[in-house]
């Protein structure tokens, strides 16, 4: 995948999770009000960092860097 696509890619992605956001706002605006609806913006706010911390993590332990001690799964 070159440069090109991977923009591509990215403003997809980015344009879909805007819309997902704003469905979900309008959708916890009718059903249980705005304390609903804040706390569903505060999870999906949250979203893209816990994505990216998975994202690092599986990498580091991919590449060797995390030592695997006796308590670790293999």
């Amino acid at each position: 995948m070159d440069a090109v696509e991977r923009d591509a890619a990215a403003r997809l992605t980015g344009v879909l999770l805007l819309g997902s956001l704003l469905a979900m706002l309008a959708a916890g605006l009718r059903r249980a009000g705005v304390a609903a609806a804040v706390e569903q913006l505060g999870y999906a706010l949250h979203l893209p960092v816990m994505l990216w911390w998975g994202v690092f993590g599986w990498r580091q332990c991919r590449c060797g860097r995390v030592r695997r001690t006796a308590t670790m799964p293999v």
